[in-house]
């Protein structure tokens, strides 16, 4: 009798000390950011439209933040297109007092990519995510991404505030020469597939350039 009650006292001990146990943390994935749409512009049977996102948070010194932006082509046509993205997109922004901010492209070595196939009601978005640094000496920050060519490009952003964003995108015949010199993998009939040909610019998008406060050590 002595042993059965021992052994149910130590049972309950069991059970209250993992009861009364820390639990353990909660582990939460980071918000996805919040990213927009610009109106579509619709131009020569195809929809062009910004993609950007909304709230570009400045890292610590040392480190970077990922900033999606691109441009989302859709075919509204009945035949199939094709899009060249061979320095066709261009990224355009303003500084606080509505003046252009200066785009740098730089490249070393060059390769050309092979045109988008959109079937009709097809959309594909061509990327240009980027990454938010500070400049040497934390003298300001850049906006840094790939060009989809083999070469970068950058923009120095002055300081938090809210800045325009838009993108201009043009297709000519001069643009396309490099493109139909070499084969491409998705290289269909032209009559079939046309390339888009032209100029469009999207609405101008407003982006959050923010500083988030470090939170203070326990304690303090």
């Amino acid at each position: 009798m002595r042993y059965v009650i021992a052994v149910a006292l130590v049972a309950v001990m069991l059970v209250v000390r993992e009861a009364s146990a820390d639990p353990a943390p909660a582990t939460t994935q980071p918000a996805a950011p919040e990213v927009q749409l610009s109106k579509p512009v619709r131009d020569n049977g195809a929809d062009f439209e910004a993609v950007v996102q909304a709230k570009w948070v400045v890292p610590p010194l040392g480190d970077k933040t990922t900033i999606e932006l691109g441009l989302k082509v859709t075919n509204r046509t009945e035949k199939l297109m094709r899009i060249n993205v061979f320095d066709t997109l261009q990224i355009l922004m303003d500084d606080l007092q509505g003046l252009p901010l200066n785009c740098v492209k730089v490249r070393d070595a060059t390769f050309i990519p092979d045109p988008l196939l959109l079937k009709s009601g097809e959309s594909q978005i061509i990327s240009r995510n980027a990454t938010l640094t500070w400049i040497e000496n934390a003298k300001g920050l850049r906006l840094m991404g790939p060009d989809g060519a083999g070469g970068h490009w950058y923009i120095d952003v002055p300081q938090p505030g809210k800045y325009p964003v838009r993108f201009v995108y043009a297709n000519n015949e001069d643009r396309l020469k490099p493109v139909l010199a070499r084969p491409a993998k998705n290289a269909v009939d032209p009559k079939e597939s046309p390339f888009w040909m032209g100029k469009v610019a999207t609405p101008e998008m407003t982006v959050e350039v923010l500083e988030v406060p470090v939170p203070a050590p326990a304690g303090k």
